[in-house]
């Protein structure tokens, strides 16, 4: 949670924001919407790393897959790299050691390169979902 305070000294908690992928190509098109959350913390997550880099889209829709890597990048300082269950049994034993798996490491390898402009060999690509 984020405390901030307001010009007449009041404060206002806000939430850690943890968006759906699909927001993180809204923002990718949509300057306007981006500037206008940009302020936000909002928090890029082990799923939407995963979800971006093993998605068909690397390839059927390159631009647009971009563009939404991209936008998740500007908010970087606010991932989350634990998957769902470890945070959740972080945050419940107040562990803030995290640990980043070799499967998410590659993934955030990928989406870096990919972000700065990297391709992908449409006829070497093989979609899967699995870390196999």
């Amino acid at each position: 949670m984020y405390l901030y305070f307001s010009s007449d000294l009041q404060y206002i908690l806000i939430m850690k924001l943890i968006v759906d992928t699909h927001i993180w190509y809204y923002l990718g098109i949509d300057n306007e919407l981006y500037n206008k959350v940009k302020c936000l913390p909002i928090h890029p997550t082990w799923v939407n790393i995963v979800e971006l880099s093993r998605t068909e889209n690397v390839v059927d829709k390159e631009d647009y897959t971009r563009s939404a890597i991209q936008k998740m990048f500007c908010f970087k300082e606010n991932v989350i790299v634990a998957s769902p269950p470890n945070y959740l049994a972080n945050l419940k034993s107040n562990n803030e050691d995290i640990i980043v798996d070799p499967f998410l490491s590659s993934c955030l390898d990928f989406t870096e390169r990919y972000a700065c402009g990297d391709k992908i060999d449409p006829n070497k690509y093989k979609f899967s979902l699995s870390s196999d």
